[in-house]
């Protein structure tokens, strides 16, 4: 993905609704598959078809490459025995 990325050009250069809607389901495949969530990942796979555009072929390889990725999560993710804690949980001070 790395490497489709160095192709599909500079960021501010996509179509801001690509880019907004890429940056989003993202976003939202990062949550599901932080939380080992099954079904938030398929949700997210859903989602991710339902982007459309007419943007630059590496910028369509980023949404192959995302959903190839999320559908490989899924049975990862509904195996997970063990939650990962955030940054955030960490980071945060015991609760006493």
């Amino acid at each position: 993905m790395a490497r489709t990325m160095s192709r599909a050009g500079a960021v501010a250069g996509w179509d801001p609704g690509f880019r907004a809607a890429w940056t989003g389901v993202l976003a939202q495949a990062a949550e599901a598959v932080s939380e080992a969530d099954p079904d938030a990942v398929r949700r997210v796979r859903e989602r991710l078809a339902a982007v459309e555009t007419t943007a630059r072929p590496a910028q369509h390889a980023l949404l192959v490459n995302l959903r190839n990725i999320l559908e490989a999560m899924v049975p990862v993710a509904a195996a997970q025995p063990v939650r990962v804690r955030t940054r955030r949980e960490v980071e945060a001070p015991a609760a006493r």
